[in-house]
């Protein structure tokens, strides 16, 4: 593995844990940031950005320097007797995040289907299952690749978006306003999302020296908010009505009616 591939794949592996279900469907976008204004949503992904950045980095290079590459070794290197109080948090937490993605798994099949949401709620759940039984290293690799794909979802997305509504995004930027309590919500979200990092740690083994770990630290925190910034691009020409859409990103696409970006994005 070479130099680069060592520090990309922790950024890629967590930009797709991060993602999840509300990330990926634009609706913790709407929670976080956007019902802040515009404005305020870029100022909190700004300083999401720098958050995770900096902890990820500092995480990065602590795994590397207790050799903790998996769950237990990094929460016991850290919390000591206080993992056991954190594990309960943690799994919470993932039963919620879980959740949410199979709800949101659930509305993307119905839109796309027609059929009943709990058959994509049961596929996805089932999809989780299988893939924690694979191993690591090749799931690294999926999820890397995954990701890239991501990227060209949305950045397809977001072309589409400039195409037919030049004319309103830059509209909505103009007006740009910020909220009061815009800081607090971001961080709030940087926050609970620091919850990925167990999920990358198989990820920084390749990883040469402390200088490699925080490099790949602070790319990993650009990363995994850029799909973010690129949604809030796409979203900004469909303000107000998008804000209360349980699944913004359904919204855009059935405004666009673009019937192969619909079911690629699905």
């Amino acid at each position: 593995m070479n130099r680069l591939t060592r520090i990309l794949l922790p950024g890629l592996v967590l930009q797709g844990v991060v993602i999840g279900g509300g990330y990926a469907t634009g609706r913790e976008l709407v929670e976080y940031f956007l019902k802040y204004g515009l404005q305020g949503a870029w100022q909190g992904l700004c300083l999401v950005a720098l958050i995770w950045s900096a902890l990820f980095a500092l995480a990065f290079v602590f795994a590397r320097s207790t050799q903790s590459y998996d769950y237990g070794h990094f929460a016991g290197a850290l919390l000591s007797r206080l993992q056991y109080a954190f594990d309960v948090v943690l799994i919470l937490l993932m039963l919620l995040i879980v959740a949410v993605m199979c709800s949101a798994a659930g509305e993307l099949y119905a839109n796309a289907f027609g059929a009943d949401p709990v058959y994509g709620e049961l596929l996805l759940a089932l999809l989780i299952i299988s893939g924690v039984m694979f191993p690591a290293n090749w799931l690294g690799s999926v999820m890397a690749l995954w990701s890239i794909v991501l990227y060209v979802g949305y950045g397809a997305l977001l072309a589409a978006c400039i195409g037919r509504y030049s004319s309103d995004i830059p509209t909505a930027f103009v007006q740009a306003q910020s909220a009061e309590g815009w800081s607090l919500s971001a961080a709030g979200y940087a926050a609970y999302n620091l919850a990925a990092i167990p999920a990358v740690l198989f990820t920084l083994r390749g990883l040469k020296s402390r200088g490699e770990a925080g490099l790949a630290g602070v790319i990993a925190g650009v990363l995994a908010v850029l799909p973010c910034v690129m949604m809030t691009f796409i979203l900004a020409g469909f303000l107000p009505e998008v804000l209360e859409s349980p699944v913004p990103v359904v919204f855009v696409l059935n405004e666009l009616s673009h019937p192969a970006l619909t079911l690629f994005m699905q």
